[in-house]
């Protein structure tokens, strides 16, 4: 079935307070921010991160992959080169 996850279906996404563009607020990490000069909405959609996070969780739970799954989020961020956008660097 389909993901239950607001992240997931691409209905949701999380600005930190720096302008990082985050899956959502639990999962902290980002590739992009608001900053980018393609604009919010272009970078949003055309964001290899946001989507290629949109089809892991779409493919792999119908709830929180972070409490499901973390080894494959943690598999996609590093794939992307997605920074830890915590202040403590712990994501």
């Amino acid at each position: 079935g389909k993901a239950l996850c607001p992240a997931a279906t691409g209905i949701s996404h999380h600005i930190s307070p720096y302008g990082d563009i985050e899956p959502c607020p639990i999962i902290q990490f980002a590739k992009e921010t608001i900053h980018d000069e393609r604009g919010i909405k272009e970078t949003l959609v055309q964001s290899k991160f946001l989507e290629d996070f949109r089809t892991l969780a779409q493919d792999t739970t119908r709830g929180c992959i972070v409490l499901e799954r973390p080894d494959l989020l943690k598999e996609l961020a590093e794939r992307h080169g997605a920074r830890d956008t915590t202040q403590r660097l712990s994501a």
